[in-house]
């Protein structure tokens, strides 16, 4: 029910007609790209297809494009009875190749099949898909409406009604369609169902959050764990990335002078008790190096465990 009212929505944002929808399915070799921005969907509506009579001119069975067709195995399939359709995987993992892509449509076009292609990311249908559709639909997801209209379908508008605040405050957004089929279920109490998917809603943000948060963390690890010498030379080409933007737009502003003292005071590395190094400057030691911070302290304590 949920994926049913996700692509119903999503037709009616497309502003394409059920009866364009069903027009295009009584011819052979129709092309559909569907894209709705909610986890699971990618995998719902290829099994509304097959496993329900939700779709007419059925049943279907479905034909995942990233398989390696020949003739026998598609008259083998063609002998059931059923109606196949070429089933594009848009996941980054099961995406085929272009040359494969290429392939697999003009197989489906050569047998009259149907072809969907759904996508629940923002990575899109591919190239082939996008250009041939003969209908592109593309929906927003999971809102507070679409929760108001599948409790309705479950619970009845009447009782719906009286907790709408309640379903108002759901961050309706961060749900997936697994959520909603766990949540909602015939015979639960409505208030159990929204206080469901409320929790739900929360857990998913909190672990999105946990997983930035979790990116940024591995990020700055991989810094400080950079050796002295390559932190030095990333420090640098972000310098000197700096320094040419904020060249060019000093050379904007005053004309392109360069002669004009800046005031800025160039700091050299402090000279080591040790004396100066074989080429005449002063020795450059972690210990006397500045700016490096954390990554400072990590290298004085590999120093240390050498040394150990």
């Amino acid at each position: 029910m949920a994926t049913v009212l996700l692509l119903a929505a999503t037709m009616e944002e497309s502003g394409v007609e059920l009866r364009d929808v069903v027009s295009l399915l009584r011819r052979p070799a129709a092309v559909f790209a569907v894209e709705v921005l909610v986890e699971g969907f990618e995998r719902a509506l290829p099994q509304l297809v097959e496993a329900t009579a939700f779709m007419p001119f059925g049943p279907y069975v479905g034909m995942a494009a990233d398989f390696t067709f020949v003739d026998e195995i598609w008259r083998w399939v063609e002998g059931e009875t059923k109606r196949v359709f070429l089933q594009i995987p848009v996941a980054r993992t099961d995406r085929p190749s272009r040359s494969s892509m290429r392939r697999q449509l003009l197989w489906a076009v050569a047998h009259g099949s149907p072809v969907l292609a759904v996508s629940e990311t923002d990575q899109g249908v591919p190239d082939q898909i996008d250009l041939t559709c003969d209908v592109r639909l593309s929906g927003s997801g999971i809102d507070t409406i679409l929760i108001t209209d599948l409790l309705e379908a479950v619970y009845g508008s009447g009782t719906v009604s009286y907790h709408a605040g309640s379903i108002a405050e759901i961050d309706a957004g961060a749900l997936t369609l697994d959520d909603l089929a766990i949540a909602i279920r015939p015979g639960r109490p409505l208030l159990a169902s929204i206080d469901a998917l409320a929790g739900l809603a929360d857990h998913n943000r909190e672990d999105r959050d946990g997983e930035k948060d979790r990116d940024t963390t591995a990020s700055a690890r991989r810094l400080i764990m950079q050796s002295p010498t390559d932190r030095a030379r990333q420090t640098s080409q972000e310098r000197t990335a700096d320094g040419d933007a904020l060249s060019s737009s000093t050379d904007k502003r005053k004309g392109g002078s360069k002669g004009k003292p800046t005031g800025a005071e160039v700091i050299q590395p402090e000279p080591a008790d040790r004396g100066v190094s074989g080429k005449g400057g002063p020795a450059l030691l972690v210990e006397t190096l500045t700016g490096y911070d954390a990554a400072k302290d990590w290298a004085l304590g590999l120093k240390s465990d050498l040394a150990d």
